[in-house]
């Protein structure tokens, strides 16, 4: 039976992260650029075993009650990525010496807020791991076996992202122009997610 809990985090964790998000579209520019992949990865690894931790707790009940909690996430997390999304398209504008020096390395607290923002002004994230993961974790046999299983289908995932960013990365690392067609997706990633969390409104 706790087999089964944990084979059901894992795959239904590995279901809701494999999808071309702010977060996904985030992790591979990161991967891609070199700016503290791996330490990206596990930011959100953990992330994701923490809301989800949480979510089977309890603390999705509380969610549940609490709808507004929802609206103001939804709406911050609007803002946040259509901000990003500007800089994206901003970037593809600027001149090679400013480009490299400026977008392709960042500092640490730079990455690891920035990390956090995309992961926790997501308002997807609080619906896949709080209340999705977290409410049929709680109902799990052994929930926090399903939490083990989940939390292994995030590692697995962003470590995944960045290997193949790294692997990439050789390839890109002398075309520019690959660099804008890079910010240029992501920024449109961006809008469509903002206007898929403005649709329901």
């Amino acid at each position: 039976m706790g087999l089964l809990s944990g084979c059901n985090g894992l795959i239904l964790g590995g279901a809701l992260i494999v999808v071309i998000g702010a977060q996904n579209a985030f992790v591979l520019n990161q991967g891609l650029r070199g700016n503290y992949p791996w330490m990206v990865a596990l930011i959100c690894a953990l992330c994701d075993v923490i809301l989800t931790s949480t979510g089977v707790a309890g603390l999705s009940v509380f969610i549940q009650k609490h709808k507004d909690f929802i609206i103001i996430a939804r709406w911050i997390g609007i803002l946040f990525l259509i901000l990003q999304s500007i800089k994206a398209f901003i970037r593809m504008h600027e001149s090679e010496q400013l480009f490299i020096s400026k977008y392709c390395y960042k500092g640490r607290l730079s990455i690891v807020l920035s990390t956090l923002a995309v992961t926790l002004l997501n308002p997807h994230v609080y619906f896949d791991t709080l209340l999705m993961l977290g409410t049929i974790g709680a109902s799990q046999a052994y929930p926090w076996v399903f939490v083990l299983g989940a939390g292994l289908a995030s590692f697995l995932w962003f470590f995944s992202l960045i290997f193949i960013a790294r692997r990439l990365k050789i390839l890109l690392s002398s075309y520019q122009n690959v660099w804008r067609l890079i910010d240029f997706i992501t920024g449109i990633i961006l809008l469509i997610v903002a206007w898929q969390l403005i649709i329901p409104i």
